[in-house]
């Protein structure tokens, strides 16, 4: 039959294990710019806190990479650093919502 390969079977139960274990926490992971260009736009968020916060949020999505990759080095690795990525891109599009937040506010109190 197998001569001593591996036999896999892939069921209902492995397919849907695999994917709310890998793929609905990196969906939810890349709406990191997002979330917070919303959280700007409500104010409980700002740029320079996430400047400010920036070597913790790395630590933070590093240990969250390595949470849901498999123990393997190289892919939490290639995992972090898009994450990381993301990170910056969030402080950029964060800074475009709050100095437009921030223009708005000076119109309405010049009127």
């Amino acid at each position: 039959m197998n001569d001593g390969m591996f036999h896999i079977i892939f069921t209902v139960d492995n397919y849907f294990h695999f994917l709310f274990r890998v793929t609905i926490p990196f969906a939810i992971l890349f709406e990191i710019p997002v979330i917070s260009m919303f959280l700007t736009k409500i104010g409980i968020l700002t740029p320079a806190f996430m400047k400010k916060t920036r070597k913790y949020a790395y630590f933070v999505l590093v240990i969250v990479g390595a949470a849901v990759t498999p123990p393997d080095f190289v892919l939490q690795v290639v995992v972090a650093i898009p994450l990381i990525l993301l990170y910056e891109i969030s402080i950029i599009l964060s800074g475009v919502v709050y100095r437009k937040k921030l223009k708005l506010h000076e119109q309405f109190m010049q009127q």
